[in-house]
């Protein structure tokens, strides 16, 4: 029972410690101190990783090769005619060469033959085999090439997607960072307001003013903050890894 006890505090100790970790790393990224486009690896190197992991391009991948198998049983589809055959028989069986032509004299007119080995070469080719053979290689392969450029195309599209995803995260997270210096200062204009109006140096309309001015930029702020989160998430999805784990 103390063992079972210890190693479930122990895992949990474990879980709990993981769970730190990664939370603190991801406050990072939620910085408004820090530009992620600085902590995060180049565009492009988030791009190959993207397409290494996404499962749309390793279904496309999938069936490039597909195809490309489909093209290779097609070219050889017309050995189908072609048989082989090899056997041991028993047996008596008699070869009658009466009407061969070897002649008389020849003295030999049945030939019997009893245990041994069998073995032919049989061909038959139908006029498809012949004359579609050549069609049917033609389309097994323009298959294969669809499927290529349809990889191509989508592998295309996943990095305009990445690209468009990463640049509005870059810049929400800037404008999360100047609305952040604004809240900041309007949160000491609002300070310095609150102390003179209680000195009776200013008016309560005056007052109320940076008041508001204060709860827009906090809007602003907030805003900002939450497509800066969108994106982020969005992105993180789309690359199919924590962002988290993919520092510079």
């Amino acid at each position: 029972m103390k063992k079972f006890l210890l190693i479930t505090l122990s895992t949990l100790s474990i879980f709990c410690f993981q769970k730190s970790v990664f939370a603190q790393a991801e406050s990072e990224y939620f910085n408004p101190d820090l530009d992620i486009d600085e902590m995060l690896p180049p565009l492009d190197s988030l791009m190959i990783l993207g397409l290494k992991s996404n499962p749309n391009q390793k279904y496309e991948q999938e069936q490039t090769n597909s195809n490309y198998w489909t093209m290779q049983y097609t070219k050889i589809m017309w050995t189908q005619g072609l048989r082989l055959f090899f056997n041991y028989t028993t047996g008596d069986q008699n070869i009658d060469f009466r009407n061969s032509g070897i002649g008389p004299g020849v003295g030999v007119n049945q030939l019997q033959i009893t245990n041994g080995w069998r073995a032919g070469f049989d061909v038959q080719l139908s006029m498809f085999d012949l004359f579609g053979s050549s069609m049917r290689n033609k389309s097994a392969k323009a298959q294969w090439e669809s499927a290529k450029h349809k990889k191509n195309v989508e592998a295309m599209a996943y990095r305009q997607a990445v690209a468009d995803l990463y640049t509005n995260m870059v810049g929400w997270q800037r404008v999360f960072k100047a609305r952040n210096e604004d809240l900041w200062l309007q949160k000491t204009a609002c300070d310095v307001a609150e102390k003179e109006f209680r000195e009776g140096n200013i008016q309560i309309n005056e007052f109320a003013r940076q008041k508001n001015i204060l709860a827009v930029a906090s809007s602003a702020k907030e805003d900002a903050q939450r497509n800066y989160f969108n994106y982020y998430q969005r992105l993180q999805a789309l690359i199919g890894v924590p962002l988290t784990t993919l520092k510079r």
